[in-house]
């Protein structure tokens, strides 16, 4: 059976996906916009920042209620957000999950359709260099900002973005290639936006942007480092122009929000991994407290 026939057994066998919640957004009068969230506290969703942006606020619809949250906190980085709420809203959620799905595992996709929460089944056909997953699934409206699940129910990923299929050299045109940002990717920065303190008045000296690895270099995708302040932290350990912070600690790192967040999260040093013009180096990063 092709991808493009095979609906999730979860669907099939009727059952639902407490964490996944419909958020409601009136961009002007009248016009109510439909998209997906995942909750993963009894107080917090996160979604796509793009169903967050300028105008009115969104609303996350439970059971029949609308709830407007309290705080909204945006990643421009990794074009996500973590809506809060004052109070508890949600009886069920769940954590993200640090593992990457690998090649050839199938996930479940839930989002919101214009009927209703859909879900199908998904494959995952790649990773790229910058840490996304590319998924193929059938074509159904209201995957932009779905959640993806692994074959044991944990949250994985968020749905991001549909890609050509002409650019994959894809015959069916049944089949949809998603782009889908793991939670592996995100999570830190989720976890510190919950206890309010997505930033730090704690300055690292760095301005940084993500990178992929560039076609005809041997650049491998990272953090990149545009500039360095004279005195600073990260000039103390040695950072330079030029260099891409790959790993720091255990964690692959592609945005300067996880580098970010992993040092707000420690109390001691963490080795990261540096790559600079083909040679690779192991420095010492202190904790930003």
């Amino acid at each position: 059976m092709t991808p493009a026939l095979v609906l999730s057994a979860v669907l099939a066998a009727g059952a639902v996906f407490p964490p996944v919640v419909t958020i409601r957004r009136e961009r002007v009068p009248g016009l109510t916009e439909l998209s997906t969230g995942a909750a993963i506290s009894d107080r917090h969703v996160v979604t796509l920042s793009a169903f967050t942006g300028p105008g009115s606020s969104p609303f996350v619809e439970l059971d029949g209620d609308l709830h407007e949250p309290d705080t909204i906190h945006v990643c421009p980085d990794m074009g996500i957000a973590v809506l809060t709420f004052d109070s508890p809203v949600f009886y069920d959620f769940s954590k993200p999950d640090s593992r990457v799905p690998e090649v050839g595992e199938t996930l479940v996709l839930v989002g919101q359709g214009l009927s209703g929460i859909i879900s199908i089944s998904a494959r995952v056909v790649r990773h790229y260099e910058d840490g996304a997953l590319l998924l193929s699934a059938p074509r159904m409206e209201g995957l932009m900002g779905a959640v993806a699940f692994d074959g044991e129910g944990s949250l994985v990923g968020l749905v991001t973005g549909v890609v050509s299929f002409s650019a994959h050299e894809a015959s069916d045109i049944s089949i949809d290639y998603l782009a889908v940002l793991p939670s592996q990717m995100w999570y830190i920065w989720a976890d510190l936006a919950m206890e309010g303190s997505p930033r730090n008045e704690v300055p690292f000296g760095i301005t940084a942007t993500s990178c992929s690895g560039a076609t005809g270099r041997d650049r491998p995708a990272g953090v990149l480092i545009v500039a360095v302040a004279s005195g600073s932290m990260a000039d103390g350990c040695g950072l330079r122009p030029g260099d891409v912070i790959t790993r720091v600690d255990t964690v692959r790192t592609y945005h300067p929000e996880s580098v970010r967040g992993l040092l707000m999260q420690t109390r001691d040093s963490l080795e990261a991994e540096v790559w600079f013009r083909g040679c690779s180096r192991v420095i010492s990063l202190p904790p930003l407290r």
